[in-house]
C-alpha cells in the first residue's frame, strides 16, 4: 500500500529552452516550452518507463526550423543531471525519437550534441519523449534543461 501513495506523489517536470540559431538566417520555432508527464502509476514503473502524453491532435513537440542554406538541427543537455541533483537521475533517463519512427528508436539525450535531422528551409520536426523510471526514483519533480542547437553546414 505504500508504494501506491509514492507513487502517487511523483510528478514529473521537463524544462525545453532553445539554444540561439547559429545560422545568421535562422530559426527555430517550437510549439511548447516545457513537458509535462503523469503521474506514474505502478504500471509505468513496472515497464520502466512513462511517455509524455497529449491529446491526439497535440503532437509532444513540434518543431518548426527556417534557414536559407542546409542546416542541422541537434539536442542535447548541458545538466549531468535532473534537479534535484541530490537524487542523481541522470540526463540520458530522458529519450527522445522523431514522432515518425517506431517505439524501438528511442534514443537518451545527452551532455554531447546528437543530430536529430539535416534540411534546407522550412522543416517541421516532430518529437516523443519517453523518461526511465524504477521504483528506487524518489518522489519529486524533476527538471532537466533541453538545448535545441540550429547550426549552418558548410
Amino acid at each position: 500500500m505504500r508504494r501506491n501513495l509514492y507513487i502517487s506523489v511523483i510528478c514529473l517536470i521537463l524544462y525545453v529552452f532553445t539554444f540561439p540559431v547559429l545560422s545568421s538566417n535562422g530559426q527555430i520555432q517550437l510549439n511548447r516550452f516545457n513537458l509535462r508527464f503523469p503521474v506514474p502509476t505502478a504500471e509505468d514503473l513496472n515497464k520502466g518507463y512513462i511517455d509524455a502524453h497529449y491529446s491526439a491532435s497535440d503532437l509532444a513537440v513540434q518543431i518548426n526550423t527556417t534557414s536559407s542554406s542546409v542546416w542541422n538541427f541537434y539536442i542535447m543537455s548541458e545538466q549531468p543531471f535532473f534537479s534535484p541533483e541530490n537524487f542523481n537521475k541522470p540526463c540520458y533517463h530522458l529519450l527522445w525519437k522523431l514522432s515518425s519512427e517506431p517505439e524501438s528508436k528511442y534514443r537518451p539525450v545527452s551532455l554531447q550534441k546528437c543530430q536529430v535531422a539535416t534540411g534546407r528551409s522550412l522543416t517541421n520536426i516532430n518529437l516523443d519523449f519517453r523518461l526511465k523510471l524504477s521504483w528506487s526514483d524518489p518522489p519529486a519533480e524533476y527538471g532537466l534543461e533541453i538545448l535545441f542547437v540550429l547550426e549552418s553546414s558548410t
